[in-house]
């Protein structure tokens, strides 16, 4: 098992990498790679956004602003699609002050996936289900 410490150090790094450089966990550390893949395993497995919250708080995880994971941050992870090497731009949401609707453009292998698109594809099937 991963020290609790390490692994919330890691998660802290990779997070700002995301936020300031469009870049997926993992892509530009790879040791955040091992935190992506097993929430993404725990879904597939059929452990719900409140259950790994829970597991990851159990286990002294926490967010990169220090906080308690929820479930919200969970299905966040869970339904981006940047983690199967897809950057998305210009998305819903993404131009709340925009006067003109923005055209959603996607790059498929803008980056190393960490998540395979048929797990993704079934995490969103399954979180679809549970609905």
């Amino acid at each position: 098992m991963m020290d609790a410490d390490l692994i919330s150090e890691e998660y802290r790094a990779i997070n700002r990498d995301l936020h300031h450089s469009n870049a997926a966990y993992g892509t530009s550390g790879r040791q955040w790679a091992p935190l992506v893949q097993r929430i993404f395993a725990m879904a597939l497995a059929g452990t719900g956004s409140c259950a790994i919250a829970a597991t990851l708080n159990a286990e002294g995880l926490r967010t990169p602003k220090g906080r308690a994971w929820i479930k919200h941050s969970i299905l966040y992870m869970l339904r981006n699609p940047v983690y199967t090497g897809t950057y998305v731009w210009g998305a819903k949401g993404s131009a709340k002050f925009a006067t003109e609707p923005m055209e959603t453009l996607r790059i498929e292998d803008a980056h190393e996936a960490l998540v395979s698109a048929e797990d993704f594809a079934r995490v969103k099937a399954v979180i679809e289900q549970r609905r």
